[in-house]
């Protein structure tokens, strides 16, 4: 199991900056379906990020609550700062834009294995 899969409310992870999005391989699309935010792609996959979202990129930020679906979706206060968007304070967070996790207070990569902490 990775560490990803181990969040819970309460925790801590740094999301992703862009530039780390396009080293790992996502092409970076200039015309955002959503205003104020930003579109990847790779390997014919989309990753629309949501312009609360887009503002903590780079951050450490808490996890609020997580909703379990086709695939998890994890939600964050927006470091305490409102920002004047529809969906009101919260970051919406897919599973690719998780870069570290904080646990027992050391960071691990996201997508390590738990094993690393044996």
């Amino acid at each position: 199991m990775k560490f990803i899969n181990v969040i819970k409310e309460g925790d801590f992870i740094k999301l992703k900056s862009i530039n780390s999005l396009i080293l790992e391989g996502w092409e970076h699309k200039k015309n955002s379906p959503i205003i104020g935010g930003e579109y990847f792609t790779k390997n014919n996959k989309d990753l629309f990020i949501s312009p609360n979202t887009v503002n903590e990129l780079g951050n450490v930020i808490r996890i609020d609550h997580l909703i379990n679906g086709n695939k998890t979706m994890y939600y964050a206060c927006c470091n305490n700062i409102q920002y004047p968007y529809e969906n009101g304070s919260y970051v919406k967070i897919q599973p690719e834009l998780i870069d570290k996790v904080l646990i027992n207070g050391k960071w691990y990569d996201a997508n390590e294995s738990l094993n690393h902490l044996e």
